[in-house]
């Protein structure tokens, strides 16, 4: 029997899931022109909602809607299916009200994840990619987001982390000299998540081509450090890399560059220009 409805999740199941956080606002008021007391303003909590919506991970549907597309873009010439945001819902305070009701017993959220996955493998006649958060790819952990970076490596041929710089905690490999935080974490990042692969797939990583008003980046985000991300990931797997910038801008980047080039700033305790041996056939 084919399930036709649409698969939402919790009590709203005709429409996607929304998360949402509660935040405090002032209420205006009309200034009082007979006194000049001051006092306190008053203000009261609103629900705002995130800009994600949000269906069952586990509804046989939604894989088959995914994929219906992927064949389309195929057939239009597109020469590779990447998978953004296949993960679970992580934020809200209404997290704990999201339910699953097409998952069956014994399925977790690695196994919702397989299971798309290996569906997806078997229709589509592609490569496949997908984009995964960057702490999953620097640990083997899928609990919260499904994203098990050893198990999802079995059905497709490239993994992509966002091992943006600012979306660490911003003492995160930050140790003297800081410039070179952003060469360590996609130099290290980058290792432990092929090692994480067992080696099986491509690693890809997102770069940081865009600003985001986060302590470290407010002193060290320039076009210095875009490029050390490139050289970072240059340095340990060199399998490719894709920048990021999400309104379109990408003054900062600058021409890609070759294996013999030398790293233009201090060498970093990494011994920049130098590869990982493992990954290198030295």
């Amino acid at each position: 029997m084919r399930r036709r409805e649409i698969c939402g999740l919790g009590s709203e199941r005709k429409k996607a899931w929304q998360g949402y956080e509660n935040i405090t606002q002032k209420i205006e008021e009309p200034a009082d022109q007979e006194s000049d007391k001051k006092t306190e303003p008053k203000t009261e909590i609103v629900r705002k909602y995130y800009d994600e919506f949000w269906v069952d991970p586990f509804c046989e549907e939604v894989w088959e809607y995914n994929v219906a597309i992927s064949k389309e873009l195929i057939a239009r010439g597109f020469d590779e299916i990447q998978f953004d945001y296949i993960r679970f819902p992580t934020d809200g305070r209404n997290l704990g009200d999201a339910t699953y009701r097409w998952q069956d017993k014994g399925m977790d959220k690695e196994s919702a994840l397989m299971s798309f996955l290996a569906y997806a493998r078997r229709e589509i006649k592609a490569p496949i990619s997908i984009d995964i958060y960057g702490a999953n790819g620097w640990y083997r952990t899928g609990s919260r987001t499904g994203q098990d970076v050893e198990l999802l490596a079995r059905y497709v041929d490239v993994i992509c982390p966002m091992f943006y710089p600012s979306h660490f905690e911003q003492t995160f490999l930050a140790q003297k000299p800081s410039e070179e935080r952003p060469y360590r974490i996609f130099y290290y990042g980058s290792y432990r998540n092929i090692l994480l692969a067992r080696n099986a797939v491509l690693i890809r990583p997102w770069t940081q081509a865009f600003y985001l008003p986060v302590s470290y980046d407010k002193k060290y985000y320039d076009g210095d450090y875009v490029q050390r991300q490139i050289f970072g990931i240059r340095d340990s797997i060199n399998q490719g890399y894709t920048y990021w910038n999400n309104s379109g801008r990408y003054e900062d980047i600058r021409p890609d560059i070759e294996m013999t080039a030398p790293y233009p700033w201090e060498i970093p305790e990494e011994f920049a220009g130098v590869s990982i041996p493992f990954f290198r056939g030295q």
